[in-house]
């Protein structure tokens, strides 16, 4: 009885001290920042303009002496800009801007504050005489996929004429459970206790408010015209999530599920495919207009 006891003292102590520090890194991007050699092909791209915001550093990268449509690129959790450097590249040839860009804090809200960053970019750059001011886009990967879906439903102003929203997640709390249960490998049970010590650190240190911060509550109020992108055999965060956001969007939508592809792996294995319908989707929104004369599906 008392080595029971003792084992459960221990399991319930080990439990809350890894979910103390699970909680905080929850928040936390520990990617590494790009580094000036990593730096100089994106600035050799085509003509760099330096993001003058305070939180936030990047560029706008442009065609000179040409005014372009502009794709604004948000990367993943544990990723910086470089994460999308060879689609902004490939989308460059294709004849659209660049933006490319790290927030300098590493805290991570999962909404508000990414939500608010992206909607200071597109503003500052829509006055850029580089810039298409009604062609801005936003195209994101995994937690960037998420801010793309947030900050289209928070655009009121409709200064975003589209997304591209490749392996987002729907629900933040259970793509969370997901990743304490190591993708499936811990059964749910023998996590449950350092889970919830997790999202209350999560809570407590950062202000994380799981139950409202869920793309698949936001799609309801995007407007634009959004392109879902997710591979079946995404371990990560599964491809049901991008089916989840679909079903709550009411405004023009496709899903393209990638077969044989992880997570985010989709423009990796097959690039040309890739940029070939991501550009046909925002070549379509350019040719006709703003969401509202597209079809709902």
């Amino acid at each position: 009885m008392h080595i029971l006891l003792g084992a459960l003292v221990y399991y319930l102590g080990g439990s809350m001290i890894a979910g103390s520090i699970l909680g905080a890194g929850f928040a936390t991007n520990f990617s590494g920042r790009p580094n000036d050699r990593q730096l100089r092909p994106l600035q050799r791209m085509g003509t760099y303009i330096p993001l003058n915001l305070n939180g936030i550093d990047g560029g706008l990268i442009a065609r000179a002496g040409e005014r372009r449509p502009t794709i604004v690129y948000v990367h993943g959790r544990s990723a910086n800009r470089m994460e999308l450097a060879p689609l902004a590249k490939a989308m460059f040839d294709e004849g659209y801007n660049a933006v490319l860009w790290d927030s300098e804090s590493r805290q991570i809200s999962y909404g508000p504050k990414e939500i608010e960053q992206v909607r200071r970019i597109v503003g500052f750059i829509r006055s850029d005489p580089h810039v298409v001011m009604n062609e801005i886009f936003i195209v994101g990967f995994s937690l960037g996929a998420a801010i793309a879906i947030g900050a289209a439903a928070a655009d009121t102003d409709h200064d975003i004429r589209g997304i591209v929203a490749d392996s987002s997640y729907a629900n933040l709390k259970d793509v969370a459970s997901r990743y304490m249960t190591a993708f499936g490998a811990i059964p749910a049970v023998v996590v449950w206790p350092a889970r919830t010590v997790a999202f209350a650190t999560a809570r407590a240190m950062h202000g994380i408010e799981f139950n409202g911060r869920n793309p698949a509550d936001w799609a309801h109020g995007v407007t634009c015209p959004v392109f879902l992108i997710h591979g079946k055999s995404d371990k990560t965060i599964s491809y049901e999530h991008s089916e989840q956001i679909l079903q709550r969007l009411d405004t023009y939508k496709q899903l393209w599920l990638v077969e044989g592809t992880g997570h985010t792996e989709a423009f990796s294995r097959s690039p040309a495919e890739y940029v070939h319908r991501v550009v046909d989707f925002l070549n379509g929104i350019r040719a006709n207009g703003r969401a509202a004369e597209f079809p709902k599906q």
